[in-house]
């Protein structure tokens, strides 16, 4: 029988023992079980701040943890196949799943829908987690009790760990398919970028239309254990700007005009410093000048080559 194209698959055979995880983790059996009673303390905290102006807490492995996960990511969560409706920090060779093609997918719509689970990595329980490896991945539960133990901190998916984010695509592995079977066969797309959830149609809609279609998420937000962000929610119509993962999707995938602004005063701010003979702080923020316009050529060639050249020639001097 052929797989279900919008449902996550696993076609390995699945790992039997915990003598063979050790192997493929490149540990001994008495190493992955001590790490695996040690696991929740493996973490240091790195408190980031968000765009809002609020903190989110991460958390980072420490190494001898960080490279056993490393493994399982590679040799195991990558190795499963995954909808093309999972966009967050999923490897694809040929196309890499990021912010930029989930928008890419809701380009054009009449409408666009944005939703935000909240609190999503901290609410992702070990019990949910293996669940992930019991059943998705078929493996017996001594192993499944270890790969929790491994990926999980204190009960929950720890946002940062090179592990979580193909955790939180397979979070709901047995229940989204339907939710998206549903919304196609509506005309709608459907895609998820790790908490973010948009969903779109190539024509306008109704307000009752969009309420119901909102409605319906919801419940499966709540269905699974997590809350909407209400505050985060947001509709688009075609008339306005429509932003994905903030990115304008009316045409293609393109920054803000503000955004755009910002980059290009913070470059010209830069040249004339470095031009005015410089200064230490100038030349120390130069790499993340030079990612910012990075940012900018990825969406708009022209502009990031010619800011590009400008900053380049100014080092230069």
């Amino acid at each position: 029988m052929l797989p279900n194209p919008l449902k996550p698959f696993y076609k390995h055979a699945p790992i039997t023992s915990l003598d063979t995880l050790a192997e493929v983790l490149e540990v001994t059996r008495p190493q992955l079980e001590r790490l695996a009673r040690n696991a929740d303390r493996m973490y240091r905290p790195v408190p980031q701040k968000k765009k809002d102006g609020s903190e989110r807490m991460t958390w980072d492995a420490f190494r001898q943890l960080k490279a056993v996960h490393q493994l399982i990511k590679v040799r195991i969560l990558a190795k499963a196949t995954y909808p093309l409706y999972l966009q967050g920090g999923i490897r694809d060779r040929e196309n890499p799943r990021d912010h930029a093609r989930n928008a890419g997918i809701h380009t054009g719509q009449a409408c666009v829908i944005n939703e935000d689970i909240a609190d999503f990595f901290p609410s992702t329980t070990a019990e949910q987690v293996r669940d992930i490896w019991e059943q998705f991945f078929r493996f017996p539960p001594e192993v499944a009790d270890c790969l929790t133990s491994l990926t999980t901190r204190r009960g929950e998916l720890p946002q940062g760990a090179k592990t979580s984010n193909y955790l939180a695509n397979l979070t709901f592995w047995s229940t989204e398919h339907e939710l998206v079977r549903l919304l196609n066969g509506n005309g709608w797309k459907y895609s998820r970028l790790t908490d973010d959830i948009t969903v779109s149609f190539p024509v306008p809609s109704s307000r009752s239309r969009k309420s119901q279609i909102i409605s319906t998420l919801y419940a499966f937000i709540k269905r699974n254990g997590y809350r909407p962000r209400y505050r985060k929610h947001d509709i688009f119509d075609r008339n306005e700007q429509m932003l994905v993962n903030n990115l304008l999707v009316n045409k293609r995938p393109a920054l803000p005009q503000k955004e755009r602004h910002a980059i290009r005063g913070l470059v010209n701010r830069t040249v004339r410093y470095l031009k005015e003979g410089g200064s230490e702080s100038a030349t120390d923020s130069l790499p993340k000048v030079f990612g910012k316009i990075g940012n900018l050529t990825r969406f708009h060639k022209r502009a990031g080559a010619r800011l590009n050249a400008s900053l380049k020639d100014a080092v230069k001097r």
